[in-house]
């Protein structure tokens, strides 16, 4: 309970910062405006703190004096404009307010109803993200599972999760989920706000704001289409109505609402944060204060660079669709504002390739090694998208959608189609902020069907998402202004917020309900399907669902659950920095220890290290000792199983005392072993394991054919790789990483294919 009256202290020290802020610097005056972009901007301001801090003094205390700066700086502006203060104006009646309240507050509990059965997408990478930052207590943060590299990834949000986890001792899982549950609300305000500033209207404002935030495509018609004339994936011989509902007319593959992107980490404080940031440039346009406009390029600076730190594809569409806007401000006759603009630019970009660049200061070898993650060209096959397995057996098997196809449409859905009537809105009634919003559509959504993402051409679906939901809003808007009655009648309303919102609050429902793992989880559904057809009472049912919920959330908790005195010895145990080994990678890794993990475990580390890269086996197999002192593997788990599979020479290596020490067994009978210092060991231990460069497809790379080169270290290795990238430049466009190889294996390999194959060992050999 003390932990929950942290949080809710947490939030309204953040809200209080961003509405006197906002109200008191920007006088901002709206109360439509102040209710979502307090939260936004406050919790925007606080990971902005908390990141600069941690520079300087680390995340641990950069959690707690974050905090302390935004209580001391409210105060701060709170008194120095007391005099010039004037109250909010309640442009919408009381009943109006508690009416979007309620919707929120409703939206609210369902995200965390969702979530807490399922934790955030991707919680096997996020959780040790947030967790190793905080526990080694390391700035910009090391990759959890590899630990010798920085990590290259959009962390935003895994610093707000890991922070609150932090200060607050709530369990990081609960972090992450009420914060989506928070801001799945402030999203919902934030689009009632935004379709507020283009129509001024409350009822035409909730219904802009509903559909924007549950609109999606038409995956509901395409699975009743699919379900009347049994057009079923492959494999599939009959489905009922439901399960092909829950299957294929929820969740889409390359498009979703905000509805459930607020269940992942990086869109649940990206959304809102980028409409905070639009809004802020459409106040600024509007100000004619000048000491105001400072500030707003201020705040401006702040929200733009949280944004690029959690979601850079949403970076991406603010700047795509405010750099094509300046031409309008030409045309207003505000070229100051073009000024103003351009200076947010140039600060915004310095600031991302400073304090928002990982590599930046770091040592140049961090560069190389891995893939270049900004990797991008014109598509081979035009007009068609990679997309999440919607039809297929799982989530995972992409499939390439044609733009022209059926699956592509009743993805998009309506929009597509309806998209004139947004744009004859914008001609007749000639509104900036509804320009400026259409261009965050024009300029994004024909991204993904242009441009190749090498890393991995899946992600860039994700431009579809906002580009969408705006186009959504303004059809809103545009059907209303175009026939009056409309927003008046509510036999007019209801059909059209079920074609647009269907599937997403259908989601959003039965992900409440039943937990986000039907989206993907086609086995399970068919399960539920059974299980509800045996049913036969309402007692029976609430027995049922009852049950259910018990068993989701035990399933979500299961590792921290199951290995409860595993975690506990690791977390008071290791040091910052440590390295683990382990089994079972989750039980290291969700206490903060850095973990390395299996090949082919998680997408995004074999794209960005290679698939080849088996650096996890080769320590597990043979327990180097020169491999464990580069590393720093501190600490290694291993199952009694597992332990007597190991080779021989590896199991006499695990029982040498003055390698390891067995510092632990537990209930569950795994063994826990310290390594300890090694110098000594170094001096007469022969050499098992080297390190060599392998191109994408696992062949060594050197400067001559049938030539192998092997370094006695990772840093060694790529020393050679920018020599040879230095005079060999097409080498800079491959991905080529330092592999851990096994000598003798290797030596075997080369023997056996009868092959004249030199290997060059550059270190000394005992």
């Amino acid at each position: 309970m003390f932990s929950i009256i942290k949080f809710i202290i947490f939030l309204i020290c953040s809200w209080a910062f961003g509405y006197i802020s906002l109200s008191r610097l920007l006088k901002i005056r709206s109360l439509v405006l102040l209710i979502p972009l307090s939260v936004s901007f406050g919790i925007t301001a606080y990971v902005f703190t908390c990141h600069i801090l941690s520079f300087l003094t680390g995340t641990q205390k950069a959690a707690w004096i974050s905090v302390i700066v935004l209580v001391l700086e409210s105060i701060l502006i709170f008194f120095i404009n007391r005099k010039n203060s004037t109250p909010a104006e309640k442009e919408i009646t009381t009943s109006q307010l508690i009416t979007i309240s309620t919707i929120a507050i409703f939206i609210c509990l369902l995200t965390f109803m969702a979530v807490s059965k399922f934790g955030t997408f991707d919680r096997e990478a996020h959780i040790p993200i947030a967790m190793t930052m905080f526990h080694n207590n390391v700035y910009p943060p090391r990759d959890c599972f590899r630990s010798d590299y920085v990590l290259l990834y959009h962390y935003g949000g895994d610093l707000l999760a890991g922070a609150i986890q932090y200060i607050t001792n709530l369990d990081i899982s609960t972090s992450y989920e009420l914060i989506a549950a928070i801001l799945s609300g402030t999203t919902f305000l934030s689009f009632f706000a935004l379709c507020w500033l283009l129509t001024s209207g409350f009822k035409l404002s909730l219904l802009g704001g509903f559909c924007a935030y549950f609109g999606g495509g038409l995956l509901w018609l395409d699975a009743v289409i699919r379900y009347l004339t049994k057009n079923f994936p492959d494999g599939v011989t009959n489905w009922s109505f439901l399960q092909t509902f829950l299957n294929l007319g929820i969740h889409g593959g390359i498009n979703n609402a905000p509805s459930v992107l607020t269940f992942i980490s990086t869109f649940n404080l990206g959304n809102p944060v980028l409409i905070c940031s639009l809004i802020l440039f459409w106040k600024m346009i509007r100000e004619k204060n000048i000491k105001s406009g400072i500030y707003y390029i201020f705040f401006l600076t702040i929200t733009l660079f949280i944004l690029y730190l959690t979601a850079d594809w949403l970076y991406v569409t603010f700047w795509v669709a405010v750099l094509p806007f300046t031409f309008f401000l030409w045309k207003d006759n505000k070229k100051q504002f073009i000024i103003s603009t351009l200076i947010i630019l140039f600060i915004s970009v310095f600031l991302n390739k400073s304090a928002g660049n990982p590599l930046f200061l770091q040592d140049s070898l961090q560069a190389l090694g891995r893939t270049n993650i900004f990797d991008t060209g014109i598509k081979k096959q035009l007009f068609s998208v990679v997309g999440w397995g919607r039809i297929s057996a799982h989530v995972m098997n992409y499939q390439t959608i044609s733009c022209f196809s059926w699956d592509f449409i009743c993805e998009i859905g309506l929009s597509l189609f309806l998209f004139p009537v947004a744009l004859i809105y914008l001609i007749k009634t000639k509104n900036r902020l509804g320009y400026l919003l259409f261009l965050a559509s024009a300029m994004t959504m024909p991204i993904p069907v242009l441009i190749d993402f090498k890393l991995n051409p899946v992600e860039l679906v994700r431009l579809f998402a906002f580009g969408n939901t705006m186009l959504i809003l303004l059809i809103t808007c545009g059907t209303a202004f175009l026939y009056k009655p409309f927003v008046k009648n509510n036999f007019l309303i209801i059909p059209y917020a079920v074609v647009f919102c269907l599937s997403p609050f259908s989601q959003l429902i039965f992900g409440a309900v039943f937990s986000p793992h039907i989206y993907s989880n086609k086995s399970l559904v068919q399960t539920l399907c059974n299980d509800l057809k045996k049913i036969k009472s309402l007692n029976e049912l609430f027995s049922y669902l009852r049950d259910y919920s018990q068993y989701m959330h035990l399933t979500k908790s299961r590792v921290i659950t199951a290995y409860k005195s595993e975690m506990e010895f690791f977390r008071s145990q290791s040091k910052p920095g440590d390295v683990a080994l382990s089994t079972i990678h989750e039980i290291p890794a969700y206490t903060g220890v850095y973990s390395l993990i299996p090949t082919q475990r998680f997408v995004y580390w074999d794209l960005l290290y290679s698939p080849h890269n088996t650096l996890y086996e080769t320590a597990f197999s043979t327990l180097d000792p020169y491999l464990l002192k580069e590393l720093n593997i501190k600490w290694l788990l291993i199952n009694p199983e597992l332990k007597s599979k190991l080779p021989k020479e590896t199991r006499d290596t695990l029982n040498n005392s003055n390698i390891f020490s067995l510092a632990f067994i537990s209930p569950n009978k795994l063994e826990i072993y310290h390594v300890n210092e090694l110098e000594n060991i170094l001096k007469t231990s022969p050499r098992k394991t080297a390190w060599m460069l392998i191109n994408r497809n696992g062949y060594p790379v050197t400067s001559k054919k049938n030539k192998i080169v092997l370094f006695p270290d990772l840093r060694d290795a790529l020393v050679e790789l920018k020599s040879l990238q230095s005079t060999n430049p097409v080498l800079k466009k491959q991905l080529i990483t330092a592999c851990a190889v096994i000598i003798q294996s290797l030596e075997k390999q080369i023997v056996d294919s009868k092959i004249n194959i030199d290997v060059e060992k550059r270190f000394s050999t005992l």
